[in-house]
């Protein structure tokens, strides 16, 4: 999964952290734009990314994702 990059107004894209959330649960931290994730059962998993800064400041969520059946 792959994402456009935030941006703040103090800290670096490099610093800015994405929150990735697998229904509704953390279930990732990444420095970068994009995660790995496998599907743990067939059924749909919703997705969405949150954008953190160094100040713990967060972004709305992005659109929630549906994959189904681990295919998006």
């Amino acid at each position: 999964m792959r994402w456009d990059a935030s941006t703040d107004n103090i800290d670096p894209q490099s610093e800015i952290r994405y929150d990735v959330y697998f229904d509704g649960v953390l279930g990732a931290l990444t420095l970068g734009t994009r995660v790995w994730a496998s599907c743990m059962s067939d059924a749909p998993v919703a997705i969405f990314i949150r954008a953190v800064d160094t100040s713990g400041n967060e972004s709305d969520p992005s659109d929630t994702l549906i994959f189904d059946d681990c295919n998006p």
